[in-house]
């Protein structure tokens, strides 16, 4: 357990945090590209991507609830707490 428990602090958990930035960096970039566009369509379509980049901020931190319940042996419960303080943390 000791070997699973390094690999996901060396190697996993920057890769989340790189993505979950990466995806909320994208968020930012599609408000405002939504705010700024003219005309419906393009509105309609940054709202698809609006929806993309939510679903991939539920993804990342799911991710990141599951490998906290597993690697670290905690209830569901305590792993949803140390994940989102960890979230906000950053």
């Amino acid at each position: 357990m000791d070997i699973v428990k390094n690999i996901t602090d060396v190697i996993i958990n920057p890769l989340i945090t790189i993505f979950f930035f990466l995806a909320l960096a994208y968020f930012a970039y599609a408000v405002a590209m939504y705010i700024f566009s003219d005309n419906d369509k393009d509105k309609a379509n940054q709202i698809k991507v609006l929806l993309f980049s939510i679903l991939g901020l539920a993804i990342i931190a799911s991710i990141q609830t599951i490998l906290s319940f597993v690697t670290q042996g905690k209830t569901l419960k305590q792993a949803v707490t140390d994940t989102t303080a960890q979230i906000l943390k950053k």
